[in-house]
């Protein structure tokens, strides 16, 4: 009796395993399925949350940064706002120095503008929106530049903020050292738009993590939100003017999106 509910007991566990495996979803359906989910919102916009711990030595560096993205698709057209307000304080051990910056990233489709005021010193740099197609949150292309930079890897699903996402882990093909290495990208499900990434540094110890919240679908924003006009007396620094045009999937980086 007890060997015949043992031999059951085991084959229950096998179907069970079995069972799993199968039903275990493809980076490529999981990559469909959010693809599709992105592409039916015409805009949002959601609060970004930045956090960054790095040590070396006796020294240590934080960043804490806060601001908000908006999106706005428009035909073939994708446009995107991002502000931030980020406090650096660097500690050389016992010496501590804070510095204060606030940034503004805008594309209008074509190009992407980035202003940044560090303690009243203003700069601005106008570039190609496909070398930076990393501030995005979601869409085909996104995932075409997360495949052609990292190998990914499908985690078990989680919940924020009381809504279902999947976890996929990336991990950088061409790593550079000192930036941080695997990632943990979280993307709502029915969304399709990326919710949170935790950046882990050599150690697999958290580095870094973003994470945005109090999602708005679909609200109504103006195309002047994604107009950039620069402040008087700051000349923005072109570097689009003399480059040719490259695809964002042959762009590699450290990180999908994070810290400006």
């Amino acid at each position: 009796m007890t060997r015949a509910f043992s031999r059951a007991a085991g084959a229950a566990m096998m179907l069970v395993w079995s069972a799993g495996v199968l039903a275990a979803e493809s980076i490529e359906s999981i990559e469909n399925r959010l693809v599709s989910n992105w592409d039916r919102l015409d805009s949002l916009s959601a609060s970004i949350r930045m956090d960054l711990e790095v040590r070396a030595g006796s020294g240590r560096m934080t960043q804490k940064g806060s601001g908000r993205y908006e999106y706005l698709r428009q035909g073939e057209a994708r446009r995107f706002r991002q502000e931030l307000e980020v406090e650096n304080v660097i500690d050389l051990g016992g010496s501590e120095r804070v510095i204060r910056q606030k940034t503004l990233t805008v594309c209008n489709g074509t190009f992407v503008y980035h202003l940044t005021d560090k303690e009243g010193v203003k700069s601005a740099v106008r570039d190609r929106a496909d070398s930076r197609l990393a501030a995005h949150v979601g869409g085909r292309a996104f995932f075409d530049y997360l495949r052609a930079n990292y190998v990914l890897k499908v985690l078990a699903d989680q919940e924020l903020e009381g809504r279902p996402v999947c976890v996929l882990e990336a991990t950088p093909k061409l790593y550079r050292g000192g930036e941080g290495g695997r990632q943990l990208i979280h993307f709502d499900k029915e969304r399709g738009m990326m919710v949170k990434n935790v950046v882990l540094n050599s150690a697999g110890q958290v580095m870094e993590t973003t994470t945005y919240t109090d999602v708005q679908v679909n609200p109504k924003i103006g195309t002047e939100r994604f107009r950039f006009q620069a402040p008087e007396g700051v000349t923005v620094i072109d570097l689009a003017r003399d480059r040719p045009v490259l695809q964002a999937a042959t762009q590699p980086t450290s990180r999908p999106a994070g810290r400006q």
